[in-house]
């Protein structure tokens, strides 16, 4: 699912790590909950006995081509530069797990190689950044403008906007050291 999934207080005084409680103070997050618990209900109804192995994979924020989808940080700040509009932030301080999606796929492939072969893998993975990736919206913006040589105008809602977690980080140590796997491109 997400890394939205998790009982988020806000405080960030670690990252997640995969039986931390699930959750959610926003619609968002709780449906991401759900997901995994249906996940999990199904997985212990129906296939914990049989060959069907059903594992739950949490990334953090995936970046990459392909992604056009409004209100994403990356497609709205292409959109903003290529049409010189304004670029609309929610919380240009909120701190988010940025990866290549290349990365968690890669981590997604060797998950299914262990399920194939191993029912014991049929568990929750978070698949994120090493901490020095999580960085706040507004660093990643003064990179991308800093790299393109061209400022943006950069507009915060004045009116409340719907709960969103302002920290938000995954611990990966798991998926390391169970699958030998490890972020190449984040």
């Amino acid at each position: 699912t997400s890394d939205k999934c998790y009982e988020n207080d806000g405080s960030g005084d670690r990252a997640f790590v995969e039986n931390d409680r699930l959750g959610g103070f926003d619609p968002y997050s709780a449906s991401k909950a759900c997901a995994e618990l249906v996940t999990t209900s199904y997985h212990q109804s129906f296939f914990h006995t049989n060959t069907t192995s059903l594992a739950s994979v949490r990334a953090g924020n995936v970046i990459g081509g392909g992604d056009w989808a409004e209100d994403r940080l990356f497609p709205d700040i292409i959109r903003a530069y290529l049409h010189n509009h304004t670029l609309c932030i929610r919380n240009k301080y909120a701190i988010r797990p940025w990866q290549h999606v290349l990365d968690p796929l890669h981590g997604y492939i060797l998950l299914a190689e262990k399920l194939w072969n191993d029912a014991k893998y049929a568990e929750a993975w978070n698949f994120g950044p090493i901490n020095e990736s999580s960085r706040t919206v507004n660093d990643v913006i003064q990179s991308v403008m800093k790299l393109w040589n061209k400022r943006l105008t950069i507009h915060s809602p004045s009116t409340k906007t719907p709960y969103e977690s302002p920290i938000l980080t995954l611990n990966s140590t798991k998926a390391v050291n169970k699958l030998g796997w490890t972020p190449k491109l984040s």
